[in-house]
């Protein structure tokens, strides 16, 4: 990341750290493959240029392209702490932030989640059809009917009229993007979610709001 990471951790490592002396964060309960994240301090870890690359190039995105800040999350749309911080932290700062934030998801269905990869398949067949935003808040908001409501009639929710074919599409769950996140969360060992990237720094944890904003801030007071 050179000159560009060496920015970015001068600029936001030290009010994190700062609050960390003052108050150990706490987060939002998170899932493991196996087990629950213990409560930590958050930190960041630069990768490299190439990781980066790879990882802020996904189609299932939506904000600006040209948004100073990139935020990549990996996520299962029936995780419950994904669900807490996507319609909590993130709605308010895509709220906030309408053209300054771009959010890249990656999904990592957890193998324990029973409809976890037909919902990612709903998203990507709503991408197809320029609705990958409004699925991926409807996901969240009706994720305790996940599998109880048929995937048609989210799909007519979320604009689209061909509800068969959506139903059909979902059912496929075959989707090359799909397969592609897989492949970079194991690389990158990510195990937990959600589990954030920002513009190629890696968090240890689940940002507050207050933490996420300052973070954003930070970004573009050094642009």
């Amino acid at each position: 990341m050179s000159n560009t990471s060496t920015t970015f951790e001068r600029v936001l490592a030290v009010p994190l750290v700062v609050a960390a002396l003052v108050v150990a964060v706490m987060l939002v309960r998170r899932e493991f493959t196996d087990v629950d994240t213990p409560t930590t301090a958050l930190t960041l870890t630069p990768l490299d240029a190439s990781e980066w690359r790879d990882l802020s190039d996904g189609p299932t995105s939506f904000g600006r392209p040209d948004a100073a800040v990139t935020i990549v999350e990996f996520g299962d749309f029936e995780c419950p702490a994904c669900r807490s911080f996507a319609t909590t932290t993130l709605a308010r700062i895509r709220s906030d932030y309408p053209t300054q934030v771009r959010l890249v998801y990656r999904h990592r269905p957890l193998a324990q989640h029973r409809f976890a990869v037909q919902a990612a398949s709903a998203s990507e067949c709503a991408r197809a059809a320029g609705r990958f935003e409004v699925m991926h808040d409807l996901l969240y908001a009706t994720q305790d009917s996940l599998g109880l409501l048929p995937w048609g009639s989210l799909g007519l929710r979320a604009g689209l009229q061909d509800s068969a074919g959506f139903e059909s599409c979902v059912r496929r769950a075959n989707h090359q993007s799909i397969k592609q996140d897989t492949v970079l969360a194991e690389r990158l060992e990510v195990h937990e979610v959600p589990s954030l990237v920002i513009n190629g720094h890696r968090l240890s944890g689940v940002p507050s709001q207050r933490q996420l904003r300052r973070i954003v801030d930070s970004i573009l007071s050094s642009r």
